[in-house]
């Protein structure tokens, strides 16, 4: 090969591989409510974007493990899956919802039970309770109100739940109503209520301290429901967390760039089954969520074969008698190499991979004996690739006389004539057309 057919490729394979863009620390983060994924760097700062499912990848130029991230979660509504890991956990609204309508009766017998005392210390001619420190129905009472604020609390969690739908106002209203909920101080409320009341139902059941008996009945039904009762307010805690988590990202496992794999991040979103018409309606993704990563090249490769046309001048050379019994060497007219078909590696820089009208580098080889050569050059490309059309400058082999013969120097015979091969340069232009599938 000459030295400027070697400088030809060496400048085309610069300029194709380029330089690779400075690392900087990015992560892959995936927006549930647009259902796109993107990747940036840590500064915020969007490197690119795909809408999931669209068929194309992110690409990934970093050689360490890349952070994978939701970033506008709503676990209210949704559960996140990893596979196989699940990152978020949601409670069994149903459960307490049907539990509060379960504690309907006994609210109501606490409410019987204020109303019969106050009438019969009115017919005693005696104050008020109000006016009575009696650590029994001081008891009940504060049970009667912790019991009143968490029912109200289960009541209004499937609105919450739906304003979590909603745009950033409804959102915040949503958060707002949660953290108005004052759980820990319910919690600690019927903490301390339960202990008051186990410790006088001992009393009354030791003899120590005889309780009247709709006093004794009305404990040991607060008493029935504790367990089901501190459940509920577990949920309704765990819903409080949730409403406080939503648009709070959730990190995933990262992703291990490699050079040599395309790796996809598989996520599954599922609605919450208590929500599951608030989850559907709110238009947000459900299901699996594939988002296909691949390492960064700076451009596109291909390789395929092309029809080309080579403008290289060759010669064929044939022998004439003359009189004296020799044989003079004829060289014909020169004529173009002309058409065939070569392998063709074309490199096509990102900046410059349009759809409609692009264009790349191409570098050539013909593997047709006795016309082996070498192209390089532009290739522009038409309708996403649908047509390509290549020109440039290329070295392929053509006869020449072989070493001693020459064109004015006779020979003996026509067996005498030898030809070895030859580089010779000249352009070219070449033609590859896309086959299209008929699936």
């Amino acid at each position: 090969m000459s030295k400027r057919m070697a400088a030809v490729l060496a400048v085309l394979a610069g300029l194709a591989i380029g330089a690779a863009a400075r690392a900087k620390s990015v992560e892959i983060v995936y927006h549930h409510a647009t259902n796109v994924a993107e990747t940036r760097l840590l500064t915020g700062e969007p490197v690119d974007a795909i809408k999931v499912g669209s068929g194309d990848a992110l690409d990934l130029r970093f050689t360490k493990a890349v952070g994978v991230a939701i970033d506008d979660p709503n676990p209210v509504l949704f559960n996140y899956t990893q596979k196989p890991s699940t990152f978020v956990t949601n409670p069994d609204y149903a459960e307490a919802l049907k539990f509060a309508t379960a504690l309907q009766p006994l609210k109501s017998a606490l409410d019987a039970s204020e109303v019969a005392k106050e009438a019969a210390r009115e017919a005693r001619g005696l104050p008020r309770a109000a006016a009575q420190v009696d650590p029994i129905e001081k008891a009940l009472a504060d049970f009667k109100k912790a019991v009143a604020d968490l029912l109200a609390i289960v009541d209004s969690i499937p609105n919450v739940a739906r304003q979590t739908a909603g745009g950033a106002t409804e959102i915040q209203s949503a958060k707002q109503t949660a953290a108005n909920w004052k759980l820990t101080e319910i919690e600690s409320q019927l903490t301390k209520t339960f202990e008051e009341l186990h410790a006088r139902n001992q009393k009354h059941i030791a003899g120590t301290a005889r309780l009247a008996p709709a006093d004794a009945e009305l404990i040991l039904a607060a008493l029935a429901e504790e367990s089901r009762l501190l459940k509920m307010l577990g949920v309704a805690k765990a819903f409080a967390t949730a409403v406080g988590d939503v648009g709070k990202r959730i990190t995933l496992e990262p992703v291990k760039y490699d050079l040599t794999k395309n790796e996809t991040v598989n996520l599954t979103i599922t609605p919450v089954a208590d929500f599951a018409a608030i989850a559907k309606a709110s238009g947000r993704y459900i299901g699996d969520v594939a988002i296909p990563t691949q390492p960064y090249y700076p451009a596109r490769f291909s390789f395929g074969p092309a029809l080309l046309y080579s403008f290289v001048k060759s010669s064929d050379f044939t022998t004439e008698a003359l009189p004296d019994g020799k044989f003079k060497i004829v060289e014909k007219g020169s004529d173009y190499r002309g058409t065939n078909v070569s392998a063709v590696f074309t490199i096509t820089p990102r900046s410059w991979d349009q759809p409609t009208f692009g264009g790349g580098f191409q570098i050539g080889v013909s593997p047709v004996k006795n016309q082996i050569g070498f192209f390089a050059g532009g290739r522009l490309k038409i309708a996403n690739d649908l047509l390509g059309i290549g020109f440039g400058y290329g070295y392929q082999q053509v006869p020449k006389l072989a070493k001693g013969l020459d064109v004015n120097v006779p020979i003996a015979k026509p067996a005498d004539l030898k030809t070895d091969p030859d580089f010779r340069g000249g352009f070219y232009v070449s033609f590859d057309v896309k086959v299209l599938s008929t699936k």
